[in-house]
Order: structure tokens, then sequence, then C-alpha cells
């Protein structure tokens, strides 16, 4: 027979990882990617017009314009993914809480947060 000693130790075992975890859902810098990939498009930019003054090539607006809206769709998915991400670790703190050390409940919490991540 178990002792109810080790299933008060998972529970607050469970209890505090919770609440470490909490405060730290995943974080996947979607703004700075997208800073840094502007970044990358004013340089193209800029290169590209010194090209135009030197060689007389044109049409580095409409190039720049392209860029700068590839990084626009690139954080919008990022930020989908983000709020996806937090929505399925949210919902994984919220089955640990309720699973209180149940092994198999623990089990079907983990087996739910994996699938989620699949969807993603």
């Amino acid at each position: 027979m178990k002792s109810p000693v080790i299933y008060l130790a998972l529970l607050f075992l469970a209890i505090s990882v919770t609440a470490v975890c909490a405060g730290s859902m995943p974080d996947y810098k979607c703004r700075e990617q997208a800073s840094r990939c502007e970044k990358r498009c004013d340089d193209k930019m800029e290169e590209a017009h010194e090209d135009a003054i030197n060689f007389g090539f044109s049409g580095t607006s409409n190039t720049y314009q392209k860029c700068l809206d590839r990084c626009r769709e690139m954080e919008q998915r990022c930020n989908d993914r983000q709020r996806e991400t937090t929505r399925c670790a949210e919902t994984y703190m919220s089955c640990i809480e309720r699973a209180a050390g149940d092994k198999d409940a623990v089990e079907s919490c983990r087996e739910g947060y994996r699938q989620c991540k699949r969807d993603i």
C-alpha cells in the first residue's frame, strides 16, 4: 500500500511546479523577430538605393514594401502561434492542478498537452 505521504508530496510538487510555471508562459518574441526582419528590409533598401544611384536600377520601393509585408505576415503567424501555445500551456496547467497527484490524470494532462501542441 502506498503511503499518503507520497500522494501529498506529489500534490505539493504539482502545485509548486504550477505556481512557478504560471508566470512563465512560452514567449516567441514575435515583435523582436519582426523588428529584425524590418531592419533587414531597411538594409536591403539602402543597398538597392545605392545600386540604383550607381548602376541605374529602379523599382526599389515596391520591393521594400513587399519585404515589409512579409515581415508583418511573419509577425502575425508568430502571434497566432504564441496565442495557441499559451492556450495549450494554460489548459495544461489547469489540468495538472485538477489532477492533484493522480498519476493517470497527470498522464492524461500530458497527452492532452502533446495533442494540443501537435494541432498548432
